[in-house]
């Protein structure tokens, strides 16, 4: 399945009313391997270290190569590098690093409004990105953009999308 990430242009009918859509990460397995299925599709590759008991990710395409600790956030990191995007120093936060911020602004683009709560998480933060009838949560903000990204190139129920297994099949570097 190839996904194009383009803005949509023009209205969706979904013929629902006062019906709220709710997107989260439940089944870590089957979202982080619809992730890796829009990174190989983007013409990346992804790597894992021999004996690496932390199970981290490398991300790679041409010069560019950066680490992971799950593969929607590389998804979400892949989607900022293609696009080339940089923020203006004077935007830049110490709280945040550079990906971080420029997904903020993708999601901001996208006509997202984000918050981070505490309320639906016993071990921290949630990102919530909320949209007319749709509502996302995810541990981070690159989550956040990656879950937004699967919705978009799998529809609203991306989870039952039919696709190959690559978790098992993710090579070592």
């Amino acid at each position: 399945m190839v996904c194009y990430l383009q803005p949509i242009i023009g209205k969706i009918n979904y013929n629902t009313i006062n019906k709220i859509y709710m997107f989260q990460i439940t089944d870590a397995m089957n979202t982080y391997n619809k992730a890796i299925d829009m990174i190989y599709t983007k013409q990346y590759k992804l790597y894992t270290l021999k004996d690496d008991e932390d199970y981290i990710l490398y991300l790679e395409k041409e010069n560019f190569r950066i680490a992971g600790s799950d593969p929607l956030s590389l998804l979400a990191i892949s989607y900022i590098n293609d696009s080339d995007m940089q923020l203006p120093k004077e935007q830049h936060d110490l709280l945040v690093n550079q990906f971080d911020a420029i997904a903020i602004n993708f999601i901001l683009q996208k006509k997202f409004r984000i918050n981070v709560t505490s309320a639906y998480s016993s071990n921290g933060y949630d990102w919530v990105g909320k949209k007319k009838d749709e509502i996302y949560y995810a541990g981070s903000v690159l989550k956040l953009l990656g879950l937004i990204l699967l919705v978009e190139c799998f529809g609203k129920n991306w989870q039952s999308a039919n696709i190959p297994l690559h978790l098992n099949d993710i090579p070592e570097f």
